[in-house]
């Protein structure tokens, strides 16, 4: 019978206190500095990442008429960890199937899809967040009549801008962004009055010219950011003026689902290389089951502890 050392095998990543606390931001994404082999190898597939997945991918291969997407969760590195999931497999379209296969097909004839992603921790921005967005699809031309001063690019502005190919934009940590935003003075209004603006036509023109472009953003509730995050809502909220006849509102999705295993089963695949199956020695359950009872009543004794060390060496 093997012990729980031996069919337990941790990851190699546990030990090293570089990796073990990191939780990877968009900005690795971007700059291509995340390996989606070992990511994926990491990764546990919960309800919310198949949701946003499989509505993200229908929208990109013009299947989906949803085509701006909330994250929301309290917890931290949850709803990150999804964009690197989506901005990953928009990137790299052979791990898919791997990853995908089992809840949703993608379209073979999707290929590598572009990403843009910005941080609200990129404060200090100098364009806004619409110069940054156009600086990564290598366009920032296009918005060179709204960068001083910076004002709002309107809907047909962002159309042009994103026209074409599939397109996947993910804005993460929002409020921080628009607390700072709103500290700086542009005219008769501030920075996060314009953003909204701009944000606000972005999200018009998805709903309207932009079939295969997908936006992504996530807030940060029950923080310290409550006017950012006031914002945020108000920003989402102006989709409902879009199209009010068939009401285009984004689509809220909970990362990891409070008060299931979700959380269990994250821990388990992030920790572990090797785990066993559910066929597990029903006699080490047993030993390891008497033990934590014996360590729990005063009748714990020299011997048993003894016994149950064997399990482990």
């Amino acid at each position: 019978m093997k012990t729980l050392k031996q069919l337990c095998v941790p990851r190699d990543t546990i030990f090293d206190a570089a990796k073990r606390d990191t939780v990877i931001s968009i900005n690795q994404l971007i700059r291509g500095q995340v390996d989606p082999e070992q990511f994926f190898s990491e990764n546990y597939m919960t309800q919310g990442m198949r949701l946003l997945l499989e509505n993200c991918f229908k929208r990109l291969e013009g299947k989906s008429d949803q085509g701006v997407f909330r994250l929301t969760q309290s917890m931290g590195g949850g709803k990150t960890h999804n964009l690197n999931a989506l901005g990953l497999l928009a990137r790299f379209p052979e791990f898919r199937n791997q990853v995908m296969g089992e809840f949703y097909k993608p379209d073979a004839k999707l290929g590598r899809v572009r990403v843009v992603a910005f941080t609200g921790r990129e404060s200090d921005a100098p364009f806004g967040i619409w110069g940054a967005i156009a600086e990564q699809l290598n366009k920032k031309e296009f918005f060179k009549d709204y960068y001083s001063p910076l004002s709002a690019p309107g809907q047909t502005a962002w159309a042009n801008l994103l026209k074409g190919e599939p397109t996947v934009i993910m804005l993460d940590e929002l409020p921080p962004y628009f607390a700072q935003a709103k500290a700086k003075a542009i005219g008769n209004a501030d920075l996060s009055v314009i953003t909204t603006a701009a944000l606000s036509n972005l999200f018009a023109a998805i709903a309207e010219d932009l079939p295969n472009v997908a936006v992504v953003i996530t807030d940060l509730s029950a923080t310290s950011y409550s006017d950012g995050q006031e914002k945020v809502t108000e920003i989402v909220q102006s989709l409902t003026d879009l199209d009010k006849e068939t009401g285009r509102l984004a689509l809220d999705l909970e990362p990891v689902r409070m008060g299931s295993d979700e959380f269990y089963h994250i821990l388990r695949k992030r920790i572990f290389n090797e785990m066993p199956n559910r066929g597990l020695d029903t006699r080490l359950i047993q030993d390891y089951m008497g033990h934590k009872q014996i360590q729990n009543t005063v009748r714990y004794t020299a011997t048993n502890a003894k016994r149950f060390e064997g399990l482990w060496r």
